[in-house]
């Protein structure tokens, strides 16, 4: 007799759409959104009220511990969805698989490197890197539950497990700092958050339809959905390291307050993922469904670049132009600078990060990984080196010049290794020539217009949509159109959080 938890279970999932994409987009981008305002809002307090040794203090736990969750996450949530997404019947046995992997990386991880930071640490420090150890493990688990929404198309529920997440954490983060309670008490503060931002995830997995069973944990099963994971977990393991190593070599050769100096410009930079997230995470179950086909595959990808550029280029004209403006209006002076000059070169790294992100989710779904660990080495081996070598010269700016400089190498990999996929690579001038022509004329209203910067900024992003609209009615429809459905779909999307 089959086992009820193995029985096919109601496939509710329509077939995969550009409209239904940019609906989950939307789902998706108005919780990143609010995720990362949240999250920005107790980084500037955090900035404003800790010492730059505090701050850095922090970031340095933090990145210990992001190193160490993206190791026990290793590749399973993007084959947990790569799998839903072709078997959506078999959804509670390979979502018990990919908890059961993570969960015991994670233990031992996690486990060891506690025990680690109570030997070699002591004090506030011991404390704080504890605290944030133990928030990051929960955290891997409610990463898992948001890769299952995405897997089933149904990104809503678990949306709002993430605002909820992230405004527990400022709700108690903010007060804590402004009464004084220090670098300890915000290290409680940050765990407290993601405690309730755990249960909501947990709470989300029921709205899902979907039941954790220790009994779909077998070895055979384990050992199956462990193939496949391998170069994407060796790329995610490096491209993890790229991600946060600089900051743990900052702190190396220049100290603590020079990692908090250099923590508030790439807080910038890293608030700004989200969009990258949320484009991805609603065009890459389209990919999968299409991985048979390059050209498909190709097509959806277009149409996800050229979201990106679309929302990136204004970023990178801004962060460039006002750079000194931007960091005193939100960090003060002692930042403005101090972190001017990072903030600049970091200023075009959302969007070669993303670039590379969206490439490396492409040969997910044409099941050609090998090139993602290919390029997660090389942009590494590169980032290593010139941190190394431009940290000691120039200080803080050459982990940002280094930054920049190694997501856009693992782009260009990743793009090589697409068009050695079949199918060719997507035709990237036609997608940044509407964004570009936009960003020409935003440049221009930054750099001429004799009125206050907030202003300038106003009317010069009102202008770069203008002309964004303007000449990709002329040479990209596709692009305008999609973003259209985008737009369109934001406010609905608030009244229909729970479906898919």
């Amino acid at each position: 007799m089959t086992d009820p938890a193995y029985a096919p279970q109601p496939d509710d999932r329509r077939p995969g759409s550009f409209e239904r994409a940019a609906r989950n987009a939307a789902f998706v981008m108005i919780a990143e959104t609010a995720a990362k305002i949240t999250t920005f809002a107790w980084t500037v307090v955090a900035a404003r009220e800790l010492t730059r040794g505090q701050f850095g203090s922090f970031n340095f736990a933090l990145s210990l511990a992001l190193i160490l969750a993206s190791i026990a996450e290793w590749g399973f949530d993007p084959v947990m969805v790569q799998r839903v997404s072709r078997e959506p019947s078999s959804r509670e046995r390979h979502f018990a698989n990919a908890v059961g992997w993570e969960g015991a990386i994670a233990t031992l991880l996690f486990g060891t490197a506690a025990i680690a930071a109570g030997i070699a640490s002591s004090g506030v420090t011991r404390i704080v890197v504890l605290l944030v150890l133990l928030a990051a493990f929960l955290d891997v688990f409610s990463d898992t539950i948001r890769a299952l929404g995405t897997a089933v198309q149904r990104q809503g529920v678990t949306s709002i497990a993430l605002v909820v997440q992230r405004i527990a954490t400022v709700g108690v983060a903010i007060p804590v700092l402004l009464l004084g309670g220090g670098l300890e008490g915000f290290a409680i503060a940050f765990l407290a958050g993601y405690l309730v931002g755990f249960v909501a995830h947990l709470v989300a997995l029921r709205r899902l339809g979907v039941r954790f069973h220790f009994r779909l944990i077998e070895r055979d099963g384990m050992r199956t959905f462990a193939r496949g994971t391998t170069a994407i977990g060796l790329s995610g393991l490096v491209l993890a390291a790229l991600f946060r190593v600089d900051a743990l070599i900052v702190a190396g050769l220049k100290g603590e307050a020079a990692l908090g100096a250099y923590s508030v410009a790439y807080r910038l930079f890293e608030t700004s993922l989200f969009v990258a997230f949320a484009v991805n995470s609603a065009l890459f179950p389209l990919m999968a469904e299409r991985g048979d086909d390059p050209a498909e595959v190709r097509g959806v990808m277009e149409k996800a670049l050229g979201s990106i550029f679309f929302l990136y280029l204004p970023y990178t004209v801004v962060c460039v132009v006002e750079a000194e403006e931007i960091l005193d209006l939100l960090f003060g002076s002692r930042y403005a600078a101090t972190s001017a000059g990072s903030l600049r070169w970091l200023a075009a790294a959302p969007l070669v990060y993303a670039l590379a992100f969206i490439t490396g989710s492409a040969l997910t779904a044409l099941r050609r990984t090998g090139g993602m660990l290919v390029a997660a080495v090389v942009a590494t081996v590169v980032n290593v080196s010139l941190n190394f070598a431009l940290i000691p010269l120039i200080g803080i700016e050459g982990a940002a010049i280094t930054t920049t400089a190694s997501y856009l190498v693992e782009g260009l990999v990743l793009l090589w290794y697409l068009s050695r996929a079949g199918g060719g690579h997507p035709d990237l001038v036609a997608v940044a020539l509407p964004p570009l022509g936009g960003a020409a004329v935003l440049a221009a209203v930054l750099v001429l217009a004799p009125v206050p910067t907030a202003v300038a900024i106003v009317i010069g992003l009102a202008l770069y949509v203008v002309g964004w609209w303007a000449v990709a009615r002329r040479f990209a429809p596709d692009q305008l159109e999609f973003v259209r459905e985008l737009a369109r779909r934001v406010v609905p999307a608030r009244g229909r959080s729970g479906g898919s």
